[in-house]
């Protein structure tokens, strides 16, 4: 098994995905906070995870947050 990184400029401008298929253009670091906030389908991370998903075609079977506090 292994684990492979990968880095997204948190700047890249985006489409993320929200509740009934509508969509907010917004820079990729906003989607946690949106889902979050928003109370997306989700939350924070399933925000951010369909928007990873989309902007690269592919799926994103596993995740790791890590707080930096």
């Amino acid at each position: 098994s292994s684990a492979r990184g990968l880095g997204i400029p948190r700047d890249l401008y985006v489409e993320i995905p929200g509740p009934n298929n509508s969509k907010v253009e917004d820079r990729i670091n906003a989607a946690y906070v949106l889902g979050e906030s928003r109370n997306y389908p989700g939350g924070g991370i399933g925000t951010v995870e369909k928007t990873v998903e989309n902007v690269l075609g592919l799926k994103i079977d596993y995740y790791v947050m890590i707080n930096f506090e």
